[in-house]
């Protein structure tokens, strides 16, 4: 008996007798507890009620990476698609990254993780993601020809990722410049996009998406900034069929977005737009402006004494006094 079989069966997130575990991988009792410990001392957390079985601290549940792979085997672009799930890893975007040089040009690499250990958000700061609880996954390609060509690309990232949500009815999705998921005015997830190689020839792209799902407020608690659940704002959601779908729509929507470029996204983006019209500071650069949507290539525009303030890149928030 492996971990990965333990795990596959405890997916659904409910209890589950000893007695039928052992039965069911044909192992004794005492094998499935010495397996449980074993899982604890690697920071997965199981708990036990008497009468009921075992499962998932707080009800998470585990991917189901065999039914995924399936899945995306059928998919319309199942032969161009390379995906692997793994247990605990530093980082998929990092992974992915090392990777890319031995990447096939008409290929997308696909890496899903239960839990990151070096997770990684804008600005170097850390993404958590404990077992079981959340989606992180990259997405890798190669793409060839000036790299002009990618401006706009986390727009189109942010607008499938919104789309997916509210298909599932989540409500008040938005969309913070230049790569957060709000839901409820909190953040509910991120995008990481990171280009390695020769940016007018031969250069990898990675997209890292990460979301909240069923991480509560205890395990939460030392996230610096307000944020959010899809759980703890009353949704239950499967995480495989929200990654199968977040899976299947970028792989769609980048295919697009490489041959007709991002217009139809932008005017979705307005709908989504979290940060429109509202005062707004750009951090370390004494800028306090209007936010008045994007321009063509992901720029955000604000409004400062009257003139447009074009960023390309940083960091904002909204001014506490513009609520």
């Amino acid at each position: 008996m492996s971990a990965k079989e333990l795990l596959e069966i405890m997916s659904h997130g409910q209890f589950v007798s000893g007695v039928k575990l052992a039965s069911q991988l044909g192992v004794s009792r005492t094998t499935i507890w010495k397996q449980f410990n074993e899982l604890k001392e690697k920071g997965i957390e199981f708990e036990k009620v008497r009468g009921k079985g075992y499962r998932m601290l707080g009800g998470g549940s585990v991917l189901r990476g065999e039914w995924l792979k399936s899945a995306l085997a059928m998919s319309e672009a199942g032969s161009q698609l390379q995906f692997e799930v793994v247990q605990s890893i530093d980082s998929t975007n990092s992974r992915l990254v090392d990777s890319s040089g031995s990447w096939d040009e008409n290929k997308y690499y696909v890496l899903a993780a239960e839990s990151q250990t070096k997770g990684r958000g804008r600005r170097g700061k850390q993404w958590f993601t404990p077992y079981g609880k959340n989606i992180c996954f990259s997405l890798g390609f190669v793409f060839t020809g000036n790299i002009e060509k990618l401006e706009g690309l986390s727009v189109v990232v942010g607008v499938i990722l919104a789309d997916v949500l509210c298909e599932y009815g989540v409500n008040d999705v938005s969309l913070k410049w230049p790569n957060d998921v709000y839901v409820a005015g909190k953040k509910l997830g991120g995008i990481l996009i990171e280009l390695t190689g020769e940016f007018n020839s031969r250069c990898a792209v990675v997209i890292g998406v990460g979301l909240n799902v069923d991480v509560d407020g205890r395990e939460g608690f030392t996230i610096d900034q307000l944020w959010t659940s899809l759980r703890l704002e009353g949704y239950a959601i499967d995480r495989t069929d929200l990654l199968l779908s977040f899976i299947q729509r970028l792989v769609d929507g980048v295919g697009k977005f490489l041959n007709s470029g991002s217009a139809t996204y932008f005017n979705q983006w307005e709908s989504y737009d979290y940060l429109r019209g509202k005062l707004v500071e750009v951090h370390g650069r004494n800028v306090i402006g209007v936010a008045s949507g994007l321009k063509e290539n992901g720029c955000l525009i604000l409004k400062v004494n009257g003139c447009d303030y074009v960023l390309n890149s940083g960091e904002v928030s909204v001014r506490l006094s513009d609520g």
